[in-house]
């Protein structure tokens, strides 16, 4: 599916960025995705559900909309997580994503993510990218994506208001959380398809976005 044109690029000015991981800062849709068929097939469900469903939302909260009643949903989310962290081929850097973060002051962007620490951090890594101050992971919230709370506490953490902070985000329960708290959201189109990038800001990838500082140290953003 071919994107819409690009918006005309305009300014934003933001006291901090948040980014989510998988899909705006790295691609891991290969280890995902196989990780997400294996499980499925040990558990004698159709794969296509959860591939339909996983990305952007934590794994037991994937696993809880689509397992049988009474299945153990802890035990298949270590499942999930021992095969994600079991591999590393076809993981690869957004195109920008390094470059991007390295224009930034540590203390102004946050990792907003899914996913858990210990494999973040070595994915990361991996991919010789930066590392965040504040890295904010399925463990350190109740309610995942769409809910709010994760970004909420970024900025938090960030000693920023949420709403003036810029989320850059490809996944559709991603954009429905940065939304909720009250943040201009940026989707990076890895991803989403025409409907849902109609009318909103957006990025093909991150290799355009250019930032500058101001009088006022705010942020200033172009794409």
């Amino acid at each position: 599916m071919t994107p819409p044109s690009l918006p005309t690029a305009r300014p934003l000015r933001a006291g901090a960025l948040l980014f989510d991981l998988d899909g705006t800062l790295i691609d891991s849709s290969a280890i995902y995705d196989w990780a997400w068929t294996e499980w499925s097939q040990e558990a004698g469900l159709d794969p296509a559900k959860a591939l339909a469903i996983h990305h952007g939302r934590r794994i037991p909260e994937t696993i809880a909309l689509i397992a049988p009643a009474g299945y153990d949903v802890l035990a298949g989310s270590a499942r999930v997580l021992e095969l994600a962290s079991s591999r590393v081929d076809g993981l690869r850097e957004i195109p920008g994503a390094t470059a991007l973060l390295q224009s930034l002051p540590r203390e102004r962007w946050a990792i907003v993510t899914s996913s858990y620490p210990d494999l973040v951090r070595r994915w990361l890594r991996r991919l010789a990218m930066p590392e965040p101050v504040v890295l904010v992971t399925a463990l350190d919230v109740e309610r995942g994506k769409p809910a709010p709370d994760c970004y909420r506490l970024a900025a938090k953490r960030l000693n920023r208001n949420v709403g003036d902070c810029v989320v850059f985000e490809d996944a559709p329960a991603g954009i429905a959380a940065g939304e909720a708290a009250g943040c201009q959201v940026i989707a990076v189109a890895t991803m989403l398809g025409d409907e849902a990038l109609a009318g909103r800001d957006w990025v093909r990838d991150l290799r355009n976005v250019r930032i500058e500082i101001d009088a006022q140290s705010e942020l200033r953003l172009s794409f």
